[in-house]
C-alpha cells in the first residue's frame, strides 16, 4: 500500500479509531472506578478490590496511549484541524492518564512508607480507644485497637515506633499554651467537627475525643482518639490514628493526624488572644 492509500485509509477509519481508543481509556477509568465502589456497596473483597483496580489502571494506560498516538497522527493528517479532529482522543487522553496515574501513584506511596496502620503523637504512651471498642468489633475490624510495638509483616518484624519516626518525623504533639483545659477541648472537639469526622465521644472533664473517618474512593474507616493533658498555662493534644483494615494505611493516618493539627493552629490562631 502506497503512502497516499495509506493516509487515504486513515482519513476515512479515523473516527473509528479516535472513538476505539477512547472507549479502551474509558472502560480502563470504569473498571477502576467500580474496584472501590464494589468494595463499598460489600459486593467483593478487599484483595478483589485491589486487582480489579490494577486492572483498570493497565487498560486506561493502554487506552491512553492509543489516544496519544491518535492525536499526534491526526495533527500530521489533518494540520490545521488535528485537534478538533481528535478532541474526543485528547479527552481519552486525559482520562486514561488519570486513571493509569492514581492507583500508580498509590502503589507508588505505599512502596515509601511503612507498612504500618497505627499512627499517634505519643509513641510512648499512647492515647486509648474506649468507646470506638464496641463499633470496632461490630465491624469486625481485622487491626487490634491496642497499640502493638511490633508487627510480623511478612517475613520481617517491624518496630512500629521505629517505623514511624523513620517515615513520619514530623507527627508530634500540639501545644495549646495561653489557653484554659477547657477552651482547649473546646477547640479540640470544634476541629475534629470541621475535618467531617463522626464524633463517638466527647468527654470534656478528661479531655478525651473518639471519632472515626472514612477514606473517599473505597470507604475504608479509620478511627481516632485525640486526648488532652493539662500542662503549665495550657494543654498538650496528641492524636492517634488506626486503620480498621489493612497493613499498610499507605500513609493516611500520618496525613489525617498532619490535617487536623493544622487545622487546630488555625482556629487557634483565630480564636482571639489567650
Amino acid at each position: 500500500m502506497s503512502r497516499a492509500a495509506q493516509s487515504s485509509w486513515l482519513v476515512r477509519k479515523h473516527s473509528s479509531i479516535v472513538l476505539f481508543s477512547f472507549a479502551v481509556a474509558a472502560l480502563g477509568a470504569l473498571v477502576a472506578i467500580l474496584s472501590g465502589t464494589g468494595y463499598r456497596l460489600e459486593i467483593w473483597e478487599r484483595g478483589f478490590a485491589f486487582t480489579i483496580l490494577r486492572y483498570g489502571a493497565g487498560i486506561a494506560g493502554v487506552g491512553g496511549v492509543l489516544c496519544l498516538i491518535v492525536t499526534i497522527i491526526s495533527a500530521g493528517l489533518f494540520k490545521g484541524e488535528g485537534f478538533s479532529k481528535s478532541a474526543v482522543a485528547v479527552l481519552g487522553l486525559v482520562i486514561g492518564a488519570f486513571a493509569f496515574y492514581v492507583p500508580y501513584s498509590m502503589q507508588q506511596t505505599a512502596s515509601s512508607v511503612p507498612p504500618i496502620h497505627d499512627i499517634t503523637t505519643d509513641l510512648e504512651n499512647p492515647p486509648e480507644f474506649e468507646a470506638m471498642l464496641a463499633l470496632r468489633e461490630a465491624t469486625s475490624a481485622t487491626n487490634k485497637a491496642v497499640y502493638l510495638r511490633e508487627v510480623t509483616v511478612g517475613q520481617n518484624i517491624i518496630n512500629v515506633p521505629e517505623a514511624q519516626k523513620r517515615a513520619y518525623p514530623d507527627i508530634q504533639p500540639e501545644e495549646l499554651w495561653g489557653i484554659s483545659f477547657y477552651e482547649g477541648f473546646d477547640l479540640a472537639l470544634a476541629a475534629a467537627e470541621d475535618m467531617g469526622w463522626t464524633i463517638v465521644a466527647a468527654d470534656k472533664e478528661r479531655g478525651r475525643i473518639e471519632a472515626w473517618d472514612k477514606t473517599t474512593w473505597y470507604g475504608f474507616i479509620d478511627d481516632m482518639v485525640v486526648r488532652l493533658t493539662p500542662e503549665g498555662i495550657g494543654s498538650v493534644v496528641d492524636i492517634r490514628s488506626v486503620s480498621r483494615v489493612g497493613v499498610s494505611d499507605v500513609g493516611k493516618n500520618a496525613q489525617r493526624i498532619r490535617a487536623y493539627i493544622k487545622k487546630l493552629k488555625a482556629m487557634k490562631k483565630y480564636s482571639g488572644p489567650p
